[in-house]
């Protein structure tokens, strides 16, 4: 898979962890892909106006999950304590 294959998997508002990228649901555990999912939407809908607003949703999506999880050695992401 490419990015441009996970940037057309995207391209619209996300309704259920279901609608996630593969790469994002087979790596995340369930709580942080719900994490992405809200921060996703929410930056989606505020970027309207941007070229780039799929790109930067994911990446504030991302950003988001960072904030409450991180890789642990086995790059298994894991909540922060």
């Amino acid at each position: 898979m490419t990015v441009r294959d996970v940037e057309l998997e995207t391209s619209m508002p996300l309704k259920t962890v279901d609608d996630l990228p593969f790469v994002y649901r087979y790596n995340l555990p369930t709580a942080a892909q719900e994490v992405f999912r809200r921060a996703y939407n929410e930056t989606w809908q505020q970027a309207e106006a941007r070229r780039d607003r799929d790109w930067y949703a994911r990446r504030r999506a991302i950003d988001a999950v960072k904030e409450r999880y991180e890789k642990d050695q086995f790059g298994i992401w894991r909540l922060r304590e």
